[in-house]
C-alpha cells in the first residue's frame, strides 16, 4: 500500500492501463469511446475493455480527488478497489462453505482463500485489472447455483453470467460448463431443475440485452461482430442459450417429457437445440470459428501472442520450467483426488457439490489449453478442501485420542498441502536450482518496504527525465508503455494489446532489428525518445547480433541515439538525434 501511494507502483501494465482509461473517462472521454489516443497515435489504440470496471474506479478517484490531487487520489482508488473486491470475494466464498460444510468451519474457508496464490496475486493493492472482479463474479455464480443467494438465486446467476461475459472472457469456458450442468440436471429430471433453467434463461436474456445496449452506441448494435470481447456474437449466443433453456423448461410440462422414456426424449431435444445453436452461430459469425484471436495476423501470433506464457497450456509451460510445473501438476492432481473423495464421501449437499466439482474438472482440463483458466476456476475447489479438512480432523480425533499433538500436526500439514501457495513455493525452490528454467509466477515480495526489482521501471520517479519535457512520441518496450501514459504526458507506440498489432510489430522490429536499419522505424513513427526497462532487454536478445536493446545494455549506442538517463539506470531513456 505504501509503495502504491508514494511511488505509484502498480502490479502490472494492465493495471496502469486500466487506471489511465478511468482517468480519461473522468477527463471527458465518451462512455462508448474506448480508444487510448496516446497509444499508437494519431488514430489511437482500441482497448475493447468494458467501461463497467472504469465506473467504480472513476467514482473512487472522484471521491478522493475532492480533497487530494489527481495522482494521490488515483493511487488511493488503486488501493481501495482491490480491497473491496477481496472482502466481497471472501464473504461470498465463506457463504458457499457455510452452506456446504457448516458455519463452524469459517476459518478454514478463510485460510484456503487467503493462501491461494491467485488471491495473493489478483487482490494485492494496485491490482486494477478485471481478473479480480471476474474471480468475484465466478464465486457469486457458484454461490447462486448452490442456492445461496436466496429465493431468486437462479435469477442472480443469470445476471452474473451476463455481467461476467460483458467484462471479459476469462470465465467463458467455466460458464458454458455451468450452463451445461444445469442442462444435465434437467436431463436427469432433478427436482427443481425446470424452474432453475427457466429463471436462469429469463435473466440471461434480459440482462445480456440491457448490458449490450448500454455498452455500445446504437449505430454499432448490428455491426459489432468482434470475437475477442462482448459483442453481437456473444449476445446472440447468450440469447440462443437462454431461449433454449426457457424452451426446455416449458416443454418439461408436456406428457412426453414425463413418461418412462422421458430421458431419451429430453436428450434428443437437448442435443437438437445444442446443434442448432452451434450451426446458427457459425453460420452468421463464421469468422469466430478460429476463436477470440482469429483476427490476429499470423505474423503477430508468431512474433508475440504465442509467446505469452499464460496463454499456453500446461504441457507447453512444462517444457519451459519442468521443476515448477511438476509441482503445479502435483497440486492439481491432489485437487482432483480431494474433489472425487468428497463427492463420494459427503452424503448431504451432494447436488450443490456436484456442480462445483464439475467446474473443478473443467478448470483443470481447460488448463491444458490455457493455464489462465485456473486463475478463476481453481477457486471452486476451496469448499472441497474445507470439507476434507473437517473430515480428516474427525478421523484424527477418533484414531489419535491419546496423541492430540500428533493429530494437530498432521492436520496442519494436510491443510498446508491443500494450498496452492505451498506448491508454488516448492516449485520456485526446485526451479531455482535449475538455472535454465524460466519462471513466470506471481510471488509476494519479501521486502515490502523496498521497491521490487521488477517495479523499478514503472515507479513515478523513474520518469523524472521525461516529465519536464514537452509532449513527444516514444518507442518503449510493451510492458513500460502503460506506465509511461500514466506518469507522463507523452504518447507511446504500443502496449501488449492485440488490437494494437501494427504498433506491437513496430516495437518488436525496432528493438530486435539490425542496428543499422531500425533508425528508419524511429523516423517513420516520428519518435523523439526511446525507453526500455533493462529487465526486458534479456527477452529481446536474439543470438549475438547487435540490436538496439543490446546496444543500450552494453552502452554501444549508434550515432543517432544519445543518453537522457544515466547509462546504468534501470529505466533507460534515450533521445533520437536528428
Amino acid at each position: 500500500m505504501i509503495l502504491v501511494y508514494t511511488e505509484g507502483v502498480l502490479p502490472g501494465p494492465d493495471d496502469f492501463m486500466r487506471l489511465h482509461q478511468a482517468q480519461n473517462w473522468l477527463a471527458g472521454q465518451g462512455w462508448y469511446d474506448l480508444k487510448a489516443y496516446r497509444m499508437a497515435p494519431p488514430v489511437g489504440a482500441d482497448m475493447h475493455w468494458s467501461r463497467l470496471i472504469d465506473l467504480p474506479i472513476a467514482a473512487l478517484i472522484g471521491f478522493f480527488n475532492s480533497f487530494l490531487e489527481l495522482a494521490p487520489a488515483s493511487r488511493m482508488a488503486a488501493i481501495i478497489w482491490p480491497l473491496v473486491l477481496f472482502m466481497l470475494a471472501v464473504t461470498a466464498m465463506i457463504s458457499i462453505c457455510d452452506r456446504l460444510a457448516g458455519k463452524e468451519h469459517r476459518l478454514l474457508a478463510l485460510l484456503f482463500f487467503v493462501l491461494s496464490i491467485n488471491t495473493l496475486a489478483e487482490f494485492k493493492p494496485g491490482r486494477l485489472d478485471h481478473h479480480n472482479i471476474q474471480i468475484l463474479l465466478l464465486i457469486l455464480i457458484l454461490l447462486g447455483v448452490a442456492k445461496g443467494l436466496g429465493k431468486f438465486s437462479s435469477y442472480w446467476v443469470g445476471l452474473l453470467i451476463s455481467s461476467s461475459i460483458m467484462i471479459g472472457l476469462d470465465s467463458l469456458v467455466l460458464i458454458v460448463g455451468i450452463l451445461g450442468f444445469l442442462a444435465l440436471e434437467w436431463l436427469f429430471q432433478k427436482h427443481g431443475s425446470c424452474n432453475r433453467l427457466l429463471q436462469t434463461g429469463i435473466r440471461i436474456s434480459v440482462s445480456s440485452t440491457v448490458l449490450y445496449i448500454v455498452s455500445f452506441p446504437p449505430e454499432r448494435w448490428f455491426s459489432n461482430n468482434s470475437c475477442d470481447a462482448f459483442s453481437l456474437f456473444y449476445l446472440s449466443a447468450l440469447l440462443l442459450l437462454s431461449s433454449a433453456s426457457i424452451a426446455m423448461a416449458v416443454l418439461s410440462h408436456k406428457e412426453i417429457f414425463q413418461q418412462n422414456n422421458a430421458m431419451i426424449v429430453r436428450f434428443v431435444v437437448g442435443a437438437a437445440l445444442s446443434v442448432a445453436i452451434v450451426l446458427l452461430m457459425f453460420s452468421f459469425f463464421p469468422h469466430c470459428l478460429e476463436g477470440p484471436y482469429g483476427n490476429v495476423s499470423q505474423e503477430l501470433k508468431s512474433a508475440w501472442l504465442d509467446r505469452i506464457s499464460e496463454a499456453k497450456g500446461i504441457i507447453d509451460r512444462f517444457a519451459e520450467s519442468p521443476s515448477y510445473w511438476s509441482s503445479q501438476a502435483i497440486f492439481l492432481a491432489i485437487m482432483i483426488c480431494v474433489t472425487v473423495l468428497v463427492l463420494v464421501k459427503k452424503t448431504t449437499t451432494k447436488g450443490e457439490l456436484a456442480v462445483l466439482g464439475f467446474v473443478v474438472f473443467i478448470s483443470i482440463l481447460g488448463s491444458f489449453y490455457q493455464t489462465r483458466i485456473l486463475r478463476t476456476g481453481i477457486y471452486s475447489v476451496i469448499p472441497f478442501c474445507v470439507i476434507l479438512a473437517t473430515m480428516s480432523w474427525q478421523w484424527l480425533e477418533e484414531n489419535l485420542v491419546r496423541s492430540k499433538a500428533v493429530a494437530r500436526l498432521a492436520q496442519g500439514l494436510l491443510c498446508l498441502i491443500l494450498t496452492s501457495t505451498f506448491w508454488v513455493t516448492i516449485g520456485l525452490v526446485a526451479s531455482s536450482l535449475t538455472s535454465n528454467e524460466i519462471i513466470s509466477a506471481p510471488v509476494a515480495s519479501t521486502k515490502p518496504t523496498q521497491v521490487e526489482e521488477m517495479s523499478v521501471c514503472t515507479i513515478d520517479r523513474s520518469f523524472v527525465d521525461l516529465q519536464t519535457r514537452k509532449a513527444s512520441h516514444i518507442i518503449s518496450d510493451l510492458n513500460t508503455a502503460p506506465a509511461l501514459l500514466l506518469h507522463t504526458k507523452h504518447s507511446v507506440e504500443a502496449g501488449s494489446y492485440h488490437r494494437n498489432g501494427n504498433g506491437i510489430l513496430n516495437v518488436l522490429a525496432f528493438f530486435d532489428g539490425p542496428i543499422n536499419q531500425v533508425e528508419k522505424i524511429a523516423d517513420e513513427r516520428a519518435a523523439d525518445f526511446i525507453v526500455i526497462c533493462r529487465e526486458d532487454i534479456q527477452q529481446m536478445k536474439t543470438g549475438n547480433k547487435l540490436n538496439v536493446a543490446t546496444s543500450i545494455q552494453t552502452n554501444q549506442l549508434p550515432n543517432w541515439l544519445e543518453w537522457v538517463s544515466k547509462p546504468n539506470a534501470s529505466l533507460a531513456v534515450l533521445k533520437v538525434v536528428r
